[in-house]
């Protein structure tokens, strides 16, 4: 049988050892991931130039409404990928209404970022503004209790309902 022993000396070699292990291992990785990264990708340009040909081979309407359906990525992707092959081949008239659609889909979505951060805002005004108004409402009716018992205490300690007030007519 083995007898493990924990001195000082493995500890530190291994220590030393562990650092350069994740060296290796990371270097290996970043060597064969871009093969990976790469087949990847090609596949995916290979999709998006698929859905490329297909939108100019569509009418105007069919387009607008696969385009509809893609997600914002894809659809920027295809309109990279339409605005390339235009400038490659010339811009035939397919080309500007996907173009148009896919920008109207950006603006689109830009728009309602905006709407989200405008709603926010409108909120967080609302709820301050509430809290504001409470803060005051409770506050004055405070300072009226305050000045009711303030009056009643006047009237208890000095009765001066028997003389007369005498007001300064500036003579």
């Amino acid at each position: 049988m083995m007898e493990f022993s924990f001195s000082t000396s493995n500890v530190r070699n291994a220590v030393l050892k562990f650092p350069g292990m994740i060296l290796i291992g990371l270097a290996l990785l970043f060597a064969l991931a871009p093969e990976a990264w790469a087949e990847g990708a090609e596949a995916k340009k290979e999709s998006l130039e698929k859905q490329a040909s297909e939108l100019l081979s569509m009418n105007p309407a069919m387009a607008r409404q696969r385009i509809g359906e893609m997600n914002l990525q894809d659809a920027l992707s295809v309109y990279d990928l339409l605005l390339r092959d235009a400038r490659e081949k010339g811009v035939g008239p397919q080309v500007f209404y996907v173009v148009e659609q896919i920008q109207l889909l950006k603006a689109t979505e830009a728009s309602q970022k905006r709407l989200e951060s405008l709603i926010w805002v409108l909120v967080l005004t609302l709820v301050l503004f509430s809290a504001y108004l409470a803060y005051v409402l409770i506050d004055q009716r405070r300072i009226y209790n305050k000045m009711l018992t303030l009056r009643e205490d006047k009237g208890t300690k000095t009765d001066h309902s028997h003389t007369e007030s005498k007001v300064y007519r500036g003579e």
